[in-house]
């Protein structure tokens, strides 16, 4: 089985945590470089040894699932889930990790983590202007799309998905050919892209 090896050093400049937890006898940190421990608020990575994994986990089913994962698949990448920090405050987290067996009786957790708080604020904030955006195209009395480079239709407002009788789901990815007789989508494709080669309406 692959281990996941980073240098420790390296890993603090990145802002990735690296941890080594025993799951079988006993539930602890062996060891974590200076990032896991400041992640989670610890002052030190001696202060560790009084956390158990499974607490600081704020979602339950989050939880459940990433152990679940880890015992039947020996491994877990990239797993989106919130953390609670030692002062209480939340963050949000990837963490990818395998299971390690040594003999029948110890069992090890090896992994790194990576806070992506303000990556998962950045992206609510982008799908909130997505959604403003969507509602005000929504409102035109017209046809409104937009297209790609191979004239492929990327998004639609509710007038045009009204007018081909189709979800926007089902239209994203189409072209005109799709939707028209061929002649009459070789003319809209002809004058899509000229305003791409031109830019004018």
């Amino acid at each position: 089985m692959n281990k996941i090896c980073l240098n420790a050093t390296t890993a603090d400049d990145l802002g990735i945590g690296i941890f080594r937890y025993q799951m079988a006898p006993g539930r602890k940190f062996i060891s974590a470089n200076t990032e896991f421990s400041r992640l989670f608020g610890f002052p030190s990575v001696k202060d560790l040894q009084k956390a158990h994994i499974e607490e600081l986990f704020t979602n339950e089913k989050d939880r459940e699932t990433f152990l679940n994962l880890l015992n039947t698949q020996k491994k877990v990448k990239f797993f989106e889930t919130t953390y609670r920090r030692k002062s209480g405050k939340t963050i949000c987290i990837a963490v990818s990790a395998n299971l390690i067996a040594n003999g029948r009786s110890e069992k090890y957790v090896e992994g790194v983590i990576q806070n992506i708080t303000q990556f998962k604020q950045a992206h609510e904030k982008l799908l909130l202007e997505i959604d403003t955006l969507q509602g005000f195209l929504d409102s035109m009395p017209d046809a409104i799309y937009f297209k790609d480079r191979k004239n492929r239709i990327t998004r639609v407002n509710k007038f045009y998905a009204k007018g081909v009788g189709m979800s926007p789901e089902d239209i994203y990815g189409k072209t005109d050919f799709d939707f028209f007789p061929a002649d009459q989508a070789e003319l809209m494709a002809q004058d899509d892209n000229s305003v791409l080669k031109t830019g004018q309406p």
